[in-house]
């Protein structure tokens, strides 16, 4: 049997960040890691009722969005090309 490891893993994921530059989170989720944020694209969405505005990386808002300002559907928002 092997004795217990005292290393936490606290100690591996600074050791990681240190010896890559990239945060664990970044890691774990390398497409984040190889994208910038300024060349992701992006689009804009406007309610057609109250003026809401809302951005997403997707072309197409979920089905189960809801504006958070007057309660209405994704059918009621205009994509808005920039």
């Amino acid at each position: 049997m092997m004795p217990p490891c005292s290393f936490t893993l606290f100690y591996f994921q600074d050791v990681l960040e240190y010896a890559s530059g990239y945060t664990l989170s970044a890691m774990l989720h390398s497409d984040e890691r190889t994208v910038s944020m300024s060349e992701k694209k992006t689009y804009k969405f406007v309610c057609q009722v109250c003026g809401y505005e809302v951005e997403v990386d997707t072309p197409e808002l979920p089905e189960d969005f809801v504006c958070p300002v007057c309660g209405v559907g994704p059918d009621q928002f205009d994509r808005v090309d920039e």
